[in-house]
């Protein structure tokens, strides 16, 4: 997007340039009207401008729409039929071994999902406030039963759910900001 920006600046001082910089290339007062040539630049100039513009605002449109669509994508991964045994397994794993938070490598798969959300938050593919609607509840619910086994694998893999313990607590913020404003309008 800043290069798009930058591209745009370069754009319009090119077309500007080719007007001859600044409004004091106008015609001598000896003259009595402008030449053809002078408008020609300046509506050239004008159009650059437009088109610059237009084209930030297509782009920033294309980020909104790839967003949703990554979002819609991780939602379906999650609901479907692969992920919902998975997530099973996961919860089941979780309460059996709800007292030690370490419920073992049945949790694994959701957990590297959950960091692959993550990951795309952090890479500026998700906004924070959407993984916050989508995910946060797994999220939360995930870290919180598998404080130990991820605590155990970052011991052994340092790099391990580090994206997903980056994400956690900014989501646990939006939680707390969401539920401020609800007791605001209640």
């Amino acid at each position: 997007m800043r290069t798009l920006k930058r591209g745009c600046v370069v754009l319009l001082l090119i077309s500007m340039s080719a007007c001859g910089g600044s409004s004091t290339t106008a015609p001598s007062p000896a003259t009595s009207a402008m030449p053809f040539e002078y408008w020609l630049n300046w509506l050239t100039a004008l159009g650059a401008l437009v088109a610059a513009v237009a084209a930030l605002w297509q782009a920033r449109g294309l980020k909104i729409s790839l967003r949703v669509e990554t979002l819609g994508r991780l939602i379906d991964r999650l609901d479907s039929i692969e992920y919902q045994d998975k997530r099973k397994k996961a919860a089941e794993s979780c309460l059996t071994n709800l007292e030690s938070r370490n419920p073992a490598v049945e949790v694994e798969d959701v957990l590297d999902f959950l960091e692959d959300v993550a990951f795309f938050v952090h890479t500026g593919a998700l906004t924070p406030k959407a993984a916050w609607h989508g995910f946060y509840h797994w999220i939360r619910g995930y870290c919180q039963a598998s404080e130990r086994y991820i605590a155990e694998r970052q011991s052994a893999e340092p790099e391990v759910y580090k994206e997903l313990l980056w994400l956690y607590p900014k989501l646990n913020r939006l939680e707390r900001a969401s539920q401020d404003l609800q007791r605001q309008i209640d």
